[in-house]
């Protein structure tokens, strides 16, 4: 019962943590969604003046944001790190519970084989009981059947 427990714990540590490490992964694949180029495209086709200020300021919210998602993608490489070593050691630790339940059915296996062992062995002292019975008892007819062809012949 207590490794049952301890296992279905550590299974969901598990796909808990695995869960976590995918969307860490698709985090850190994202790109950022702002070109500059793009904008300035927008602008030019709606014939609108794309004023210089405002490209400064673009420019500006573009190298922030590049530098933000560098240090997040910093952050997230080293949360990732963390959880698959995380993952590793519960992974080892399922895998070392699943041989203790394995030995341990092994055991139970074996306990039932010897426990089958003792049913026939007591079957069959029943059976070679019987069979010394059977045996006594043909002796038995063995000698009537002696004594009554001695008393014929006499």
């Amino acid at each position: 019962m207590i490794l049952k427990i301890e296992y279905r714990e550590l299974n969901t540590i598990s796909y808990n943590l695995n869960y976590e490490i995918d969307k860490l992964e698709t985090s850190k694949k994202e790109i950022l969604p702002f070109n500059m180029e793009k904008v300035e495209k927008v602008f030019k086709e709606a014939n609108m003046f794309f004023p210089k200020n405002l490209k400064i300021i673009m420019k500006t919210y573009y190298l922030l944001t590049k530098n933000l998602q560098k240090e997040r993608n910093k952050y997230i490489k080293e949360v990732l790190i963390d959880k698959k070593n995380k993952l590793k050691i519960i992974s080892n630790e399922l895998y070392e519970l699943n041989k203790k339940k394995e030995d341990l059915f092994r055991f139970l296996q074996d306990t039932d084989t010897f426990n089958k062992f003792k049913v026939y062995q007591r079957n069959l002292s029943k059976i070679q009981g019987e069979i010394i019975s059977l045996q006594e008892r043909i002796k038995v007819i063995d000698t009537i059947i002696q004594k009554e062809r001695i008393r014929e012949f006499q």
